[in-house]
């Protein structure tokens, strides 16, 4: 199914999960595309007047133009933040999978948010692997890269 914001090369999750196993994206474009994502979410979140957070940061929200440049897409959970505050406290909306469990559980909204929600899709780029999957038993592929040990 196409992207209702349609480009030529559809969306990053198209490229990733395509169910063929196989990825037409070399490491080198997904450097390049994960970079021009982060460029992208450093200007919303440091250059742009009034800082704007996505909330729903994901592959599918993430289109290739015709040279394969990603280009961040669907606006609709994003919110604009006056320059004096740090935060926002709001409903919880995203994608699950892709949602800052701290955000989850206080409502509070940061760039962080954003942030942790880029380190899930790198995480995907990286391994090609849903962030929940049902092949899985619908486990989080998040817990999988955890750092901290809670012993």
């Amino acid at each position: 199914m196409k992207s209702p914001y349609w480009l030529p090369n559809d969306t990053l999750a198209q490229h990733l999960h395509d169910g063929t196993g196989h990825s037409k994206l070399s490491w080198k474009d997904r450097i390049r595309i994960i970079r021009e994502v982060a460029g992208s979410l450093a200007y919303l979140h440091s250059y742009a007047s009034p800082t704007i957070f996505h909330r729903d940061i994901k592959p599918g929200n993430i289109l290739l133009d015709q040279n394969y440049k990603a280009v961040i897409s669907d606006f609709g959970f994003s919110r604009s933040v006056p320059l004096s505050r740090s935060h926002l406290t709001t409903q919880v909306d995203g994608t699950f999978g892709y949602l800052d469990p701290e955000y989850f559980h206080s409502g509070k909204l940061t760039a962080k948010s954003d942030v942790y929600s880029f380190g899930v899709v790198l995480t995907e780029l990286l391994t090609r692997k849903k962030s929940i999957s049902s092949s899985d038993s619908g486990e989080c592929l998040v817990p999988r890269f955890n750092v901290f040990d809670e012993t």
